[in-house]
């Protein structure tokens, strides 16, 4: 009779494949589902989210400040637009003692831009 050197090779080799099968035979981890939140709904200018949304955690709301005036100097050049201007002129000469239309301002016709005093005007009108 021959005797292994190794006799129990064939115990460890059955022990090995019952432990292989018994690993396959465990509670497996539940499924991964990929829940994901529901998309915002958009109404207008407006999103609006679920109320347990993980993009809630990370809207905050703070105080409105007004922002730091800035002031910057460019080079320029101011040119009269002949296209938009309209001379006037007065039927006499006088001095003009109240100006009643600025730069800029909307005015239609027969509007009082300014007053004007007249020494000719006053001797025509004497005589």
């Amino acid at each position: 009779m021959t005797t292994s050197v190794f006799p129990s090779a064939g115990f460890a080799a059955i022990a090995f494949a019952a432990a292989l099968m018994l690993a396959g035979c465990g509670e497996r981890d539940a499924p991964v589902v990929n829940t994901e939140p529901p998309a915002p709904i958009v109404q207008g200018n407006q999103i609006r989210f679920a109320p347990d949304h993980p993009q809630l955690k990370l809207l905050a709301v703070v105080p409105a400040t007004a922002a730091k005036s800035v002031s910057v100097d460019l080079p320029g050049r101011l040119v009269w637009n002949e296209e938009r201007t309209q001379r006037v002129f007065a039927p006499f000469a006088g001095r003009v003692t109240d100006i009643r239309a600025d730069v800029g301002q909307s005015v239609k016709a027969g509007d009082l831009l300014a007053q004007l005093a007249s020494m000719v005007l006053t001797i025509t009108s004497m005589a």
